[in-house]
Formats: C-alpha cells, sequence, structure tokens
C-alpha cells in the first residue's frame, strides 16, 4: 500500500543516528559526514547500486554518505519500502539512503511502500496520521 508517513513515526521508529545501518561500517553516520560529501561535491548517483562499484579507498563509508548526500541534493522520486512486522515493528527494507535524506531536509512526510496485512498498516501507520496514496477498486 502506498502511503505518506509522517517522517517523525518513523523516525521515532528507526532513529538512523543512533545505530549502525549497514553491516560494512562500524559506527553511525553524521550529519557532519554528510554535510561534508556535499560540500566537497562526493556525491554518489543512486545508478551505483552497490559499494563495490565505488572506487575509493574507503568505498563502504563514502559510498553510504555520498549517496545520503546526492539524494539531500536531488531529491528522490521512488518510494521507501517499509515492511510491516509483527508487535508494532517495521523493517525499512529499501530506502535507508532516502530516508536519512528526508530526516537531514527536515522533510514532514515520507513516500512509502508499504507490506504487509491490511490490519496491521492501518493499526502501525493509518490510525496515527499515514496518509494512503493507493486508489482501492
Amino acid at each position: 500500500m502506498l502511503l505518506l508517513i509522517p517522517t517523525h513515526l518513523l523516525y521515532n521508529g528507526s532513529n538512523p543516528w543512533n545505530r549502525v545501518i549497514w553491516p560494512e561500517l562500524d559506527k553511525p553516520i553524521t550529519l557532519r559526514e554528510i554535510e561534508l560529501a556535499i560540500i566537497n561535491g562526493k556525491l554518489v548517483s543512486p545508478a551505483i547500486k552497490y559499494a563495490h562499484d565505488y572506487d575509493h579507498p574507503e568505498f563502504d563509508r563514502n559510498f553510504h554518505v555520498g549517496k545520503i548526500a546526492w539524494f539531500v541534493v536531488h531529491g528522490y522520486k521512488h518510494p521507501i519500502i517499509v515492511d510491516a512486522l509483527e508487535d508494532n515493528f517495521y523493517n525499512i527494507g529499501d530506502g535507508n539512503h532516502r530516508f536519512f535524506s528526508t530526516i537531514i531536509k527536515r522533510d514532514p512526510w515520507t513516500p512509502c511502500w508499504v507490506t504487509g496485512p491490511f490490519e496491521r498498516i492501518e493499526k502501525m501507520f493509518l490510525n496515527k496520521g499515514a496518509k494512503s496514496l493507493t486508489l482501492l477498486m
């Protein structure tokens, strides 16, 4: 189901500043790293899909920082994939770089494609202010 979810709702359950999102990193990415990537033009296009495609000695961390920076500068059109799991938990299955950029830009809404049973999606998101963009026929 396609939803606009209040960014603070996702942020409260998945604060990327307090945890390591990508297993190849040893510590969380910082706002300063992203700011420096933007200032120095070290943006990584979303066309580059994997860290090993990025030719740099510290490619893993710089890849992720640069990709977040790219989305901060250019925005994005594809929704973040969110899996509504049991017990009020969810997982961002695809789109962590985009979600980081949404937080940095202080966008009030995050476009998401949410998977899971409707009752769970309703309880976790629709009853908490999310807006459905899915047309029901």
